[in-house]
């Protein structure tokens, strides 16, 4: 099969019984998103999540608070003007801004800080219309804070690299998307090239133990999860989108498209984009991607720890898409061809493998759909029309009446499955209904770039 220039563009689905089953349940899950105290009490009182501590509900992140309703509710008034989204997505506003003024802002990340609230304003902004004030209040907090953690994030290149440095939740990926996405403020494209430059610094080799390696490696000390310490004690390379190499691959190559360039930048774009094809695996069906890799796999190039599925944070399908934004970005059209065929193969992989088991998008069928669907507008390729339509109808099988918020974040282990009832943007219903949207509409969405799939 060879890569062929085919995009059709930004392409809703065909069927009209699809479209309106969409239409009407997106408008159902938006009423039940409507009164903000309302989705933040129901989130307050559901269970918590994974049968951790914490709740499933966070004012100002992105991921499970506010930011993601305004996300949600700015798409809505975009899509269907006149009917009063703007309105009902400014009350969200209204409660996020007074729980600002009342705890201070503690975080520049993306899904839980500043850029992930900068970036819901504007959606909600009418393109830029409305609530330039508060844009611009943000953007200054943001200036006389960020020096602080861009220069901790370039101290650990040299004593260990942290993932919260660099990755797309709580790190300079994230943050840089932000930059990117307000890349007209002189002052903000001023320290997304700042940004550039310390991601072009990760991707260079370092020395550890004598041995050279690359400068994403994360000893085990500073791995997060208690069992990832003791799996990889010499540490590891983590090759999700959500937390590892490949969002700062997509950044570097998003910023080269859009006219944002750094010395070193398209030789890092290439360090990181062959580092993770020689990674590459196969099955009978096509490529995919370990989620991890160990210090030892490294030094060996044998093995590719853990399993694989087709999701956005930690999935094969994620990192195909950061492989088509470089290969965009260089030209590179063998990248391209790799991407393509991944998505492709999950086409005829059992749906049973892709270890997908909720609507959502972080992990689940709302990130592979919105994922598809970017591929497909650039593409052209016929066989991912087939698939959005499937995974159209398979996230619309999951909506249940019965729940606070229609869709449901499911999450199976060995030994259970447990249910998370969460009405935001990464695990809950906001996200899920956004993927959907997208299908019913000629223009693209802005929305997703804080996925960086685009």
């Amino acid at each position: 099969m060879k890569y062929m220039n085919n995009a059709k563009s930004w392409q809703p689905i065909h069927s009209l019984e699809l479209q309106h089953a969409i239409e009407s349940c997106a408008r159902d899950v938006a009423g039940r998103l409507s009164e903000p105290s309302l989705v933040r009490e129901l989130s307050k009182t559901a269970q918590e999540r994974f049968g951790r501590p914490g709740p499933v509900w966070s004012d100002l992140d992105l991921a499970t608070g506010y930011p993601g309703l305004c996300i949600l509710f700015g798409e809505l008034d975009r899509l269907f003007p006149g009917e009063d989204w703007d309105v009902i997505g400014h009350s969200h506003l209204v409660e996020l801004q007074c729980i600002i003024q009342a705890q201070k802002l503690s975080s520049l990340s993306l899904w839980g800080g500043l850029s992930g609230i900068a970036i819901a304003v504007r959606a909600l902004s009418r393109g830029g219309i409305r609530y330039q004030g508060f844009i611009q209040t943000l953007q200054g907090v943001f200036l006389r804070h960020y020096q602080r953690n861009l220069s901790q994030a370039m101290l650990h290149l040299e004593n260990g690299v942290h993932m919260g440095d660099y990755d797309v939740f709580e790190g300079f990926t994230g943050i840089g998307r932000y930059l990117l996405a307000f890349a007209e403020q002189p002052e903000l494209r001023k320290v997304l090239c700042e940004v550039l430059t310390y991601l072009v610094r990760l991707s260079e080799n370092k020395t550890v133990d004598g041995q050279s390696v690359p400068g994403w490696h994360i000893p085990a000390s500073h791995l997060v999860l208690p069992q990832e310490k003791i799996d990889f004690p010499s540490g590891n390379y983590n090759c999700g989108v959500a937390h590892g190499i490949p969002g700062p691959l997509a950044l570097l190559s998003l910023s080269l498209s859009a006219g944002v360039e750094v010395p070193g930048q398209s030789q890092a774009i290439r360090r990181i984009a062959e580092w993770l094809l020689e990674w590459k695996q196969e099955d009978r069906y096509g490529p995919f991607w370990p989620q991890r890799v160990a210090w030892e796999e490294q030094q060996t190039g044998l093995g590719g720890s853990g399993w694989q599925r087709e999701a956005w944070c930690y999935g094969s399908p994620g990192v195909a898409r950061t492989l088509w934004l470089a290969g965009k970005a260089l030209d590179e059209s063998g990248w391209k061809q790799t991407s393509l065929e991944t998505f492709i193969a999950l086409a005829h992989r059992p749906e049973e493998d892709w270890n997908l088991h909720a609507p959502t998008l972080c992990h689940g069928f709302g990130g592979l759909l919105q994922m598809t669907q970017r591929m497909y507008a650039e593409s052209g390729d016929d066989q991912l029309n087939v698939v959005r339509e499937r995974l159209a109808w398979r996230i619309l099988e999951s909506f249940d009446r019965n729940t606070p918020f229609g869709f449901s974040e499911v999450i199976k282990t060995e030994h259970e499955t447990s249910v998370l009832h969460s009405p935001g943007l990464l695990q809950g219903a906001a996200g899920t209904v956004l993927a959907l949207l997208g299908l019913c509409s000629t223009q693209e969405p802005e929305w997703d770039q804080v996925l960086l799939i685009t």
